[in-house]
């Protein structure tokens, strides 16, 4: 039973049931949008309807995004689920660096004030675990720009939604393994094996860009039957959390094995359908939803084992769920975004000839296995060594040069002016020092101040 609603959530205001809506009809994909999509005729009621109008169906509230009034006797509504419409219209203007935090703790600063809540008392929120990121700022974006950068950033996660209050879990949906047969329940099959996203050499990477290099005498890793069959697909993945070689292999290792329903290194299946939804007459029994495992035999009786990542059904009506069957993505597709990401940062904070303008210098920075980190309170770097070079001359060193602490000030001409040793003992080989004021100097292998021998004992 659909119900109308005025457009402020906040405040409810109850207008009317549309019960002869016709045709309505739910799609819902995994981190995607949520849409209703219904027909409405052309009667008094209609005139009641408006865009931004709430629309309420089986307990959810979706947004009147627009309203079709063709010269057919009915017009054609199309709404959003209210997360999916309402949190891209709160502006954030920027949300600094945030390094070694929850995610659950960027998605507190991005919603905060937004009228969305997040759901905090779930046992499987990403975070929960003790899993960390490096968030590094974003501008101009809105909470749920902020929801898919985080999934970016971790490289998995999806979005439970419930009205206005949303959260970021491990997975949607049960593992039921609910059997779907096409010679019974299923029509209108068609199976589509993709190894476009295929990685068969994958090179990992830890903390500080450390590798396994130290650990196997390679920085990659072979799937051998994956590249004899496909042939050689190259491709990469941090595991920033670690920086011992053999743990990174470990986890690369991860992304091969078997038991990964995930691996990277078979092809993704796709599988579209229509499904008769038993759920209907047998009081939930036998019913699936978005994200669920399911087992499907297909008319040979090959049988796969995926999840549901796309539904689109009929609550009111007696036809047939269409469902996409598949693996969700959860790395390849993230680098590519965030690829086109930081070339659009790139172009926004450099100048003609290709360099960073300073005053958009800002979180950290990384060169080779350097690291620098730039915020309004100062600069941090790593213990390596900085170097101030002034055309191809050396003027300051300050760190660790091999096993040697270093700090060295040179003069103009490239000589030795100020130098200090790992016990703080400080050498001045210039000719004089200048404090408060005075003059201290030496002549006639005498200290002077101001001119004025200082009187020792012989």
């Amino acid at each position: 039973m659909l119900k109308l609603y005025g457009g402020d959530y906040s405040n409810l205001t109850f207008k009317d049931y549309i019960n002869e809506a016709d045709g309505v009809v739910i799609s819902e994909a995994i981190n995607g949008d949520y849409t209703l999509n219904c027909y409405y005729p052309k009667n008094e009621k209609c005139k009641n309807i408006k865009v931004n109008d709430l629309i309420c169906c089986e307990g959810q509230f979706y947004r009147i995004m627009s309203i079709v009034d063709a010269p057919a006797e009915m017009i054609r509504i199309s709404c959003l689920h209210i997360y999916d419409a309402d949190s891209p219209a709160v502006h954030i203007p920027m949300l600094s660096d945030m390094i070694g935090v929850n995610p659950q703790g960027v998605l507190d600063a991005a919603f905060q004030g937004s009228g969305i809540s997040l759901i905090t008392d779930r046992d499987d929120l990403i975070g929960n675990d003790g899993f960390l990121i490096d968030f590094f700022a974003v501008d101009k974006t809105s909470p749920k720009g902020v929801m898919q950068a985080v999934i970016e950033n971790c490289g998995f996660g999806e979005i439970y939604k419930d009205n206005k209050s949303v959260a970021l879990i491990e997975r949607l949906g049960e593992d039921k393994k609910t059997r779907l047969d096409l010679r019974k329940n299923v029509s209108a099959l068609t199976i589509t094996h993709d190894i476009g996203d295929i990685v068969n050499r994958l090179y990992a990477y830890g903390k500080d860009d450390a590798t396994m290099d130290g650990y196997i005498g390679a920085p990659y890793i072979d799937s051998v039957q994956s590249i004899a069959k496909y042939g050689l697909k190259v491709g990469y993945k941090d595991y920033s959390d670690y920086k011992r070689p053999q743990d990174i292999y470990c986890h690369a290792m991860w992304e091969f094995d078997e038991r990964n329903a995930d691996r990277l290194d078979i092809p993704s299946i796709t599988i579209e359908g229509s499904v008769i939804d038993l759920a209907k007459i047998s009081d939930g029994e036998n019913s699936f939803g978005l994200g669920d495992s399911v087992i499907i035999t297909d008319i040979d009786g090959n049988i796969y084992e995926e999840r549901i990542i796309k539904r689109e059904y009929y609550p009111y009506e007696p036809k047939e769920t269409s469902i996409t069957i598949g693996r969700v993505k959860k790395d390849m597709a993230f680098y590519m975004a965030q690829m086109g990401k930081l070339a659009g940062k790139y172009n926004k904070v450099s100048t003609s000839s290709g360099k960073i303008t300073a005053n958009n210098v800002t979180g950290t920075v990384s060169a080779s296995t350097d690291n620098v980190n730039i915020s309004a309170s100062g600069t941090q770097t790593s213990d390596k060594l900085i170097q101030v070079i002034i055309n191809n001359s050396t003027k300051v060193q300050i760190g660790v040069s091999g096993s040697n602490y270093v700090f060295t000030v040179y003069d103009k001409n490239g000589t030795r002016a100020i130098g200090m040793d790992a016990g703080g003992n400080m050498t001045f080989n210039g000719s004089q020092i200048t404090v408060g004021g005075k003059v201290l100097k030496v002549v006639n292998d005498r200290l002077s101040v101001d001119g004025k021998k200082i009187l020792t004992e012989e």
